[in-house]
């Protein structure tokens, strides 16, 4: 299936769910052999002033907002389990058609920052890691808006840490705190997870974050969707003490039908591993956003930090940086940042 003839669970303007159905000449972008002209809007042109061509009698429009930032893990002292950093949440993406009365004369397009990670908490003393920050929306003038994904939790002391919940149609994802999930984003988003993995979200919205468990283990695995998906969480540590990996993600890809896999951070190599973008973003007339970052490991060797979470693609959520222990001369693990978001006008001739 090509990229042109998917779209993948989008909502229409008028808030009915959208099926996958045809764009382009032979779809439903303009019908026929009509032309078409496709204007793609980066978070690095944002705001940006849309002008309508002359011409035009409709345009369809996809949005997707930012994700959630991972939490930072915690510094703990040797003996005492703790947690790793949870990961974001994963952002929604949405769609409209507009008519070229509707549009007017132009339409200011502001494309949503990806949250925040969790940052480093100081060395030396045993405390919990930093909360990561929410993803921006992502808005279409007055006419559509798309909403960021939540933030993960910084790692606990003896407690999980949790991720962010997924962004829904009508409201953002809400952000952990300590050992709470983000809530659910009204209008089909998914909470997040205390101590576990992610859970899986509906067509057009992201999956939740996860977290780190309470007694120290490897960084859960996230929450995946079709359009958007959740961080891994960062490795804990357990009262032995030992170090554990950080989560990797895995995201179904609605364009070609496989699944790539970002793999977390290791005891031996630390830092998670950034999102991808090479099978999954915006196309018009088909939206799939980016892969999560996956989790940072944590560490217990005195010289060596704990993983930085990696940064999610394209409105996916950030990783949760790994645990270490108040005799490492280097930090803990940083949360990733959560991936940018971007919008696609394709005008209708």
């Amino acid at each position: 299936m090509s990229r042109k003839l998917l779209l993948a669970g989008l909502l229409l303007s008028s808030g009915a769910a959208f099926a996958a159905v045809p764009i382009g000449p032979s779809g439903m972008g303009g019908g026929g052999a009509s032309p078409q002209n496709i204007i793609s809007v980066p978070f690095s042109a944002s705001p940006f002033t849309y002008t309508p061509s002359s011409g035009i009698v409709s345009a369809d429009v996809y949005c997707i907002a930012g994700g959630g930032g991972g939490g930072s893990g915690a510094v703990l002292t040797s003996g005492t389990a703790g947690s790793g950093g949870g990961a974001g949440g994963g952002a929604a993406a949405i769609y409209g058609r507009f008519t070229a009365a509707q549009l007017g004369s132009s339409v200011t397009v502001t494309i949503g920052n990806g949250g925040a990670g969790g940052t480093a908490p100081a060395t030396g003393t045993q405390v919990a890691g930093n909360n990561g920050s929410g993803g921006n929306p992502t808005t279409f003038g007055s006419l559509l808006k798309a909403w960021g994904g939540g933030a993960g939790s910084g790692g606990g002391i003896a407690t999980a840490s949790a991720g962010g919940g997924s962004a829904g149609y009508s409201g953002p994802g809400g952000n952990a705190s300590a050992g709470t999930g983000g809530a659910a984003g009204a209008g089909g988003g998914v909470a997040g997870v205390v101590g576990s993995g992610g859970s899986n979200a509906n067509f057009g919205l992201g999956g939740s974050g996860g977290g780190s468990a309470a007694t120290g283990a490897a960084g859960a695995f996230n929450g995946n969707a079709w359009v958007s998906t959740a961080g891994g969480a960062g490795g804990g540590i357990s009262t032995a003490p030992a170090a554990f990996a950080g989560g990797a993600v895995v995201s179904p890809n609605s364009i070609i039908g496989t699944v790539g896999t970002v793999a977390g951070g290791s005891t031996a190599t630390p830092p998670g591993n950034n999102g991808s973008t090479a099978l999954y973003n915006l196309t018009a007339g088909g939206y799939v956003a980016g892969s999560g970052g996956s989790g940072g490991a944590s560490s217990i060797t005195t010289t060596l930090a704990g993983g930085n979470g990696g940064t999610g693609a394209l409105g996916s959520g950030g990783g949760g940086g790994g645990a270490i222990l108040t005799t490492n001369t280097v930090a803990a693990g940083a949360g990733g940042a959560g991936g940018n978001g971007q919008c696609a006008i394709v005008e209708n001739f």
